[in-house]
């Protein structure tokens, strides 16, 4: 009996943190093309996978451009992109909707989960509402590891 209270209990809390995280997002907003907008996330990542990141800033929207420095984009990415190693594929490519400027504006994130030959990467491109580009984020890396027995 007392094991069947805490897996009720759990259960509550599960769906409780389900209906906190649907209630945290925002629908993707009027005129975007959810398919579109992955799709230029997905280009954008083969932007940065040539490592062409003057093409990768023009993607941005003008504002922003404005506000980067393209000298420390091979500062970020190289290092990281050398330890990953070649492009293979994409785990997962979703877009949500959220409010991320203290709730003002809703933008879009694509989240792009990338398998590499040595690891794998999380990058997030983030739209406005009008589906220009305002950022990329690179949000987590886990390294592959070869057990041998």
């Amino acid at each position: 009996m007392k094991q069947l209270h805490k897996t009720t209990g759990l259960l509550l809390v599960a769906l409780f943190c389900l209906l906190v995280l649907a209630a945290c997002s925002e629908p993707i907003p009027k005129g975007i093309d959810e398919s579109a907008i992955k799709s230029e996330a997905q280009s954008i990542m083969e932007l940065l996978h040539q490592r062409d990141y003057a093409a990768v800033r023009t993607a941005l929207r003008q504002d922003i451009q404005d506000e980067s420095d393209p000298a420390v984009w091979p500062a970020v990415y190289d290092q990281r992109l050398d330890r990953l190693g070649d492009f293979e594929s994409y785990k997962n490519v979703k877009a949500t909707a959220k409010k991320l400027d203290g709730g003002e504006n809703t933008f879009v994130v694509v989240e792009l989960d990338t398998r590499y030959q040595n690891g794998e990467g999380i990058y997030q491109v983030i739209f406005d509402d009008q589906g220009t580009v305002v950022g990329l984020r690179f949000t987590k890396e886990v390294k592959l590891s070869i057990s041998l027995g």
